[in-house]
């Protein structure tokens, strides 16, 4: 595990959009939930757009 250094952020390895949040809380389409958890879930550091 890497130690946080203060100043240092992790670059953003992905972008979200908005929609992915919405069916990862919403659970609908069920499929789509799935995906969006998979994401959300990961270890990858993402940014979400506006």
């Amino acid at each position: 595990m890497e130690s946080h250094q203060p100043g240092k952020r992790k670059p953003i390895g992905a972008l979200v959009d908005t929609s992915v949040l919405v069916r990862y809380l919403t659970g609908t389409p069920e499929e789509m939930a799935a995906r969006a958890a998979a994401i959300l879930d990961g270890d990858e550091v993402l940014g979400v757009s506006r």
